[in-house]
């Protein structure tokens, strides 16, 4: 499925390989993994097809194993929006996935500077994405588990790529920037547990309405990492919002408010500020753009800063040193 004229002919077999009555496909847009299409069923619902081809099968799999778990919390839940597994082939490496109402986060946060009463249910969503974050971790966390190396690899690399720019990366990246197997190795001295996690938790993939929010595209989950890799991502999407400074503070002090009593290990919300951090600036670096640019500065005024110890700002509940 690469092109919006083939969708006719992919119609019967998805429909037979996934065992559901689809009464029409049109793709959404295509990535190096998979394609991403809208179908329509007999019954009037809308879901996703996601085939991923010939892509690792494990990607599938773990998309499909991920929508469960995330399913499961959504039914204890009235302020969670699902989006549930349909139907998984194995075989074919293809799945359908019910469709969230909504729009995306973004959007929702920017409409309610406009009205007291969105501004409210933004926050209460915060809370709810706390929440969820809170339920992932206690149902899916483990006791000497050992964090999986893909972080470590991308920190490097987004870290190398900063030292490419002699004078702005230099700034990126802090006068005494910890060398990352410092990081990392705190981390892992700190005996904290790892832990189930979204793996690409930005606003863009949490839709939300007046009755609640969810979390779409499970891609990129991941059960040897840490939910403090998903709460830095949030944090730092609501941070390069253009919102006023105090509805960001607001924001994140929700997002802390839903994660209640959980703390970590100092090490570990250090790690993952400074993953987020420089893969941040990093990305926007290589946009090599006056916008992205601007907005390396600004980060760098604010709060792309390097992690600093004695003002850990509005996440300071989550971490144990601090109590």
């Amino acid at each position: 499925m690469t092109h919006a004229s083939s969708m006719d002919t992919c119609l019967p077999e998805y429909a037979d390989t996934l065992s559901l009555k689809l009464m029409s496909i049109s793709l959404i847009q295509r990535n190096k993994y998979c394609a991403i299409a809208k179908g329509l069923l007999e019954d009037g619902q809308k879901c996703i097809i996601k085939d991923y081809g010939d892509s690792d099968p494990n990607l599938a799999f773990l998309e499909a194993e991920s929508l469960n778990v995330y399913h499961e919390i959504c039914r204890d839940s009235q302020e969670l929006k699902s989006c549930r597994l349909l139907a998984y082939n194995g075989e074919r490496n293809l799945l359908a996935i019910s469709f969230m109402e909504g729009d995306s986060y973004t959007r929702f946060v920017y409409r309610s500077l406009l009205s007291s009463k969105q501004r409210a249910s933004a926050l209460k969503h915060a809370r709810s994405l706390g929440r969820l974050l809170r339920e992932l971790y206690l149902r899916h966390h483990t006791m000497g588990g050992v964090m999986g190396g893909f972080m470590g690899e991308y920190m490097r690399h987004s870290t190398n790529n900063l030292k490419r720019y002699p004078l702005l990366g230099r700034l990126c990246l802090g006068k005494n920037a910890p060398e990352i197997e410092d990081l990392l190795g705190a981390m892992a001295a700190s005996g904290e547990p790892t832990s189930f996690c979204h793996g690409d938790c930005v606003l863009r993939n949490a839709h939300a309405d007046n009755q609640g929010i969810g979390l779409i595209d499970w891609a990129n989950t991941s059960k040897d990492s840490h939910i403090l890799n998903d709460v830095y991502n949030l944090q730092t999407a609501v941070h390069n919002l253009f919102i006023p400074a105090r509805y960001k503070r607001q924001l994140i002090s929700a997002l802390s408010d839903g994660l209640g009593d959980l703390s970590f290990d100092i090490s570990l919300h250090r790690f993952f500020y400074e993953y987020h951090r420089r893969r941040w600036l990093m990305l926007k670096l290589y946009a090599r753009r006056p916008w992205p640019l601007f907005q390396v500065l600004r980060g760098l005024l604010t709060f792309a800063k390097p992690f600093n110890a004695s003002d850990p700002g509005a996440l300071n509940g989550q971490i144990k040193d601090m109590k």
